[in-house]
């Protein structure tokens, strides 16, 4: 297995979901923002794809993963890369609103997280399916995405191996986030922060910089107006959802879906303190346990996210059970998984936490073409993102692995009349967590299972007793 050392970045728009909502609430659709959004994507991965070394490893809802290797010196080339590539990034989000079609959406705002050190490259593999997709482990990724999701507009979060290896002259804009660090300490052993603002960059950007961004920001302009509004639609979902006929001009919307995420407890720490390769077969196991678990209660897999699963559940035409049944039914399948990857072992033990949300979620496929990715969008699944990173396993008394639902899940779950879901609610305790409602579970399937074979052992015992001694009719 190659390892490599590296910078990663995620270059995030920090408020599409307010942009969603406007356009929503503006138009009754989204076709400015998912026409905005192919031209942000579609500029800024050209841009990329002239430096060299740069790899893009995914379009995550929002947000895009690059990463470059890079050693502890000598990597002046790289880095001035990445600050040509971040500037850029805010200057193509100011251009966007020039664009007349554009004027009416909220101006795109940028964040930006990065991290560096070692990782490796692999490619999943579902032999059941066949189905491979390239991700990467090791802290960075990890690391890069929780300081992009602390990101402020127009701020640039680094943290402190990557602030280490950079140069005087980059040193000097960057300052020390103490109030942040010490958030983070309590989650990351050694993450301190530092900070600087997209705009201070500016000064730092290379020489071939002006001419390259005049170019690409003239060619975006010609890109977004080649394509009309009208090419743009969104037919609503009424079959389970496949996004290999996905795309711009064929993009699904769903009400009451639920969105999956299930993550890794503690991935970057046992990442820092273990071997990567032994990291890569236990990913490995995982991420194909959660997607076998996905795919057994009809569920749509959307991504994996370093050590995350994504996953959508959709109410469809002859579906076996409502998509909140068999939502939960995943999670719970994901806590088997976990139990049977523990065994007995006492310690160096797996957790993951999973949320879930319900509501109207967006569906389609960005990129180049050649290279496209599954994406959800809408508040649903920044709803379902918190549920699983800020609740699940957060409990000082509780279990690491947990599953935590929003209230509208547990809402949803207690309209249902099926008899799975009537049973499914009492294995939910309420939970408040910043101001909000939440429910937790700890169930496996298994463990239901087994629940609901002694009770029904129960009530046939119970009733043998009842008839007891009574003769049938006719004798």
């Amino acid at each position: 297995m190659k390892k490599y050392k590296g910078i990663h970045l995620y270059i995030n728009i920090n408020n599409l979901n307010s942009i969603i909502k406007k356009d929503e609430n503006n138009h009754e659709d989204l076709r400015r923002t998912f026409h905005a959004l192919d031209a942000y994507t579609w500029a800024l991965e050209n841009f990329a794809n002239e430096i060299s070394g740069l790899a893009i490893e995914k379009f995550t809802t929002s947000r895009y993963h690059f990463y470059i290797q890079c050693d502890e010196v000598n990597n002046e080339r790289q880095i001035s890369s990445i600050i040509d590539l971040i500037v850029f990034s805010k200057a193509l989000a100011e251009t966007l609103n020039t664009i007349g079609k554009y004027q009416s959406l909220k101006r795109f705002t940028i964040g930006i997280g990065m991290d560096w050190g070692q990782y490796t490259e692999y490619s999943f593999v579902d032999n059941e399916t066949g189905y491979e997709e390239m991700t990467t482990i090791g802290s960075p990724a990890n690391r890069a995405a929780k300081l992009q999701s602390k990101c402020e507009d127009n701020k640039v979060l680094i943290s402190k191996a990557l602030f280490e290896i950079l140069s005087k002259d980059v040193k000097t804009i960057f300052y020390g986030n103490g109030s942040l660090s010490s958030e983070l300490a309590l989650k990351y052993y050694d993450l301190t922060v530092y900070e600087t603002t997209i705009d201070d960059l500016q000064s730092l950007v290379s020489s071939t910089y002006a001419n390259r961004k005049e170019s690409w920001l003239k060619k975006t302009k010609e890109h977004a107006n080649a394509t009309n509004l009208n090419d743009i639609q969104f037919f609503e979902a009424k079959a389970k959802i496949d996004f290999t006929n996905l795309s711009l001009k064929n993009s699904k919307w769903m009400d009451q879906a639920i969105i999956l995420f299930s993550d890794i407890r503690g991935f970057t720490n046992r990442v820092d303190t273990s071997d990567l390769s032994a990291v890569k077969v236990l990913t490995q196991n995982v991420l194909c346990g959660m997607n076998k678990s996905v795919r057994k209660e009809e569920g749509v897999h959307v991504q994996f996210q370093g050590d995350r699963e994504s996953a959508l559940f959709n109410s469809f035409h002859g579906e076996s059970k409502s998509n909140i049944v068999r939502a939960i039914s995943a999670a719970m399948r994901m806590i088997d998984m976990v139990d049977d990857n523990n065994g007995d072992r006492e310690t160096n033990r797996l957790d993951i936490g999973i949320g879930c949300a319900v509501g109207v979620i967006f569906a389609t496929r960005i990129g180049m073409r050649g290279r496209k990715f599954n994406v959800v969008m809408g508040e649903t699944v920044k709803l379902g993102d918190i549920a699983e990173d800020d609740v699940a396993g957060t409990s000082r008394e509780g279990c690491k692995t947990e599953i935590a639902i929003t209230k509208d899940v547990f809402s949803l779950l207690k309209k249902d009349n099926s008899k799975q879901a009537k049973e499914y609610v009492g294995l939910f305790k309420k939970r408040d967590c910043n101001g909000k409602e939440y429910y937790i579970s700890t169930t496996g399937y298994k463990e239901y299972q087994k629940k609901c074979d002694e009770e029904s052992q129960a009530k046939n015992a119970e009733r043998a007793r009842n008839n007891y001694g009574i003769k049938p009719w006719g004798k």
